[in-house]
């Protein structure tokens, strides 16, 4: 019987400490963010959740990879901006042949920006903001590339 209970309690712990978080289903605010379309149509997503870990599935990718975990600070900061800026009012959905787009969860609800960034003059607070999560990305990809 102990040799029951111990088995049992090892592969509880076991299986509490592969529990991953799957980003598609993570409950608190995140963003999801890349880019697709053109001649290939295919789709990359990276998922900034906001307890830091960061996310890419590429085009062809049937999992996710966790590229990195950021500091509290900046992923709060990059959350928070979305309001700041106004973004949380915007609707849009205009892709071009190649499009952005970003996609912003909070309690339960859902937003969904598209728009085509070589429309020129226009969508410059996006294109910006999409430039420093693609170069936050980019920044940690490198550094796992060392």
């Amino acid at each position: 019987m102990i040799k029951y209970f111990i088995l049992l309690s090892f592969l509880i712990a076991i299986q509490c400490k592969s529990g991953q978080v799957v980003p598609q289903q993570y409950e608190g605010r995140k963003i999801v963010f890349g880019d697709g379309g053109g001649f290939s149509g295919f789709i990359n997503r990276f998922y900034l959740l906001d307890n830091g870990y960061l996310y890419k599935k590429m085009h062809r990718d049937t999992g996710f990879t966790q590229i990195a975990t950021l500091k509290t600070d900046l992923t709060q900061q990059l959350l928070n901006q979305w309001e700041q800026k106004g973004f949380d009012q915007l609707k849009l959905n205009k892709p071009g042949n190649a499009y952005h787009f970003i996609e912003f969860f909070r309690k339960g609800e859902q937003q969904r920006i598209v728009w085509d960034p070589y429309e020129r003059g226009m969508y410059e607070d996006l294109n910006q903001y999409f430039k420093v999560l693609r170069g936050i990305v980019q920044k940690e990809i490198n550094n796992q590339n060392k």
